[in-house]
C-alpha cells in the first residue's frame, strides 16, 4: 500500500469522484517537480481497481496523439478497441496492384511501383479524424468506469497537450464511463 504525506484532500476528492459522489469528473493535480504527483497517481491507480479500470500514461514518453491512442489501447487491452483497431489496420494495409493484361512499352518491359503506408506522423487530416472518432467510440463503449491517470502533462508535445486539453477532456466531461 502506498502512503503519502499531505495528500489527504486530493485522496478524498479522488475517492468522491470514483464513487460518483461528486459532480466533478476531472481532477487536475498541480505542483512543482518532486512533490509526489507521480506517487499520488500510483495511489489513485491502486485505488481504482475496486470501482473501475485505471489507465496510467506518462506523457513524457508520448510523442504523438497516435502514441497516446496506442498506449491507452495497450493498457485497457486491444479487445476493448475493435473499431479503432479495424480503422488503424485499414490505413496500414498495403494495396495490391494488378498489372496483368497490360501492354508495357519501354526498355526491358519493366515497371516500378512504389507503395507506401501512412506513418505515425504522416497521415492525412481525414484519416486522423477517422482514427480519433474510432478511438473515442471504443472508449465510450467500455462498460466499466475508465479512469485515465495522466502524468507529466507539463512535458508533453504541444499537439498532444492541446488534444488532451480539448478533445479528450471534452469527451471525458460528457461520457458517463470516463
Amino acid at each position: 500500500m502506498i502512503k503519502l504525506a499531505n495528500r489527504k484532500e486530493e485522496i478524498l476528492l479522488f475517492q468522491e469522484v470514483l464513487e460518483g459522489d461528486s459532480k466533478k469528473r476531472i481532477l487536475l493535480i498541480e505542483a512543482e517537480e518532486k512533490q509526489g504527483k507521480t506517487l499520488l497517481l500510483s495511489k489513485f491507480k491502486e485505488d481504482c481497481w475496486q470501482k473501475g479500470i485505471p489507465a496510467f500514461i506518462d506523457l513524457a514518453h508520448t510523442k504523438s496523439i497516435l502514441n497516446f491512442y496506442a498506449s491507452i489501447r495497450r493498457k485497457l487491452t486491444r479487445e476493448r478497441f475493435p473499431v479503432f483497431t479495424r480503422t488503424e489496420e485499414k490505413f496500414r494495409q498495403v494495396g495490391i496492384v494488378n498489372v496483368a493484361d497490360n501492354q508495357m512499352i519501354g526498355k526491358d518491359q519493366k515497371i516500378d511501383v512504389n507503395l507506401t503506408t501512412a506513418t505515425d506522423l504522416n497521415i492525412s487530416l481525414s484519416r486522423f479524424i477517422e482514427l480519433q472518432e474510432a478511438f473515442l467510440e471504443d472508449l465510450r463503449s467500455i462498460k466499466d468506469k475508465v479512469v485515465l491517470l495522466i502524468d507529466n502533462f507539463h512535458s508533453c508535445q504541444d499537439e498532444v497537450g492541446e488534444w488532451i486539453s480539448g478533445e479528450l477532456l471534452s469527451e471525458a466531461a460528457n461520457a458517463s464511463n470516463l
